[in-house]
């Protein structure tokens, strides 16, 4: 059956500028990843979130890839109101998960909570 892993990306984290979440370890130990992502007080900010994926060596964790945008169907976007939003992931190569923000709203507020969770194989 296995473990399951939750723990918070984000917390409150301003949407005022662009950021990055913290990092999280993805496959092959771990699948069924579910990633929340839900904002409180926007009324007047726009923005994009992204998954970004790095590939990390197994035998040197020091050595690992760019970040890359993993391309899912519909990332959540800001439109000026507040967002609550699952995206559920598998398949995901071995390596690192981060959530990405991208600001675009020209007198942005609020703030955003991200929650990972996953199972352990």
């Amino acid at each position: 059956m296995g473990n399951t892993i939750i723990k918070k990306l984000a917390d409150a984290k301003s949407l005022a500028t662009s950021f990055n979440s913290s990092v999280i370890p993805a496959g092959p130990f771990i699948g069924n990843i579910g990633i929340n992502i839900e904002t409180s007080g926007v009324t007047d900010n726009e923005g994009i979130f992204y998954v970004d994926h790095r590939i990390v060596s197994s035998q040197d964790s020091r050595i690992f890839s760019a970040w890359a945008d993993i391309g899912i169907s519909s990332n959540p976007t800001l439109s000026n109101k507040n967002l609550t939003t699952m995206i559920s992931l598998s398949d995901i190569p071995v390596g690192e998960l981060r959530i990405r923000f991208e600001a675009a709203g020209s007198s942005p507020d609020g703030t955003v909570t991200i929650w990972f969770s996953g199972r352990m194989f």
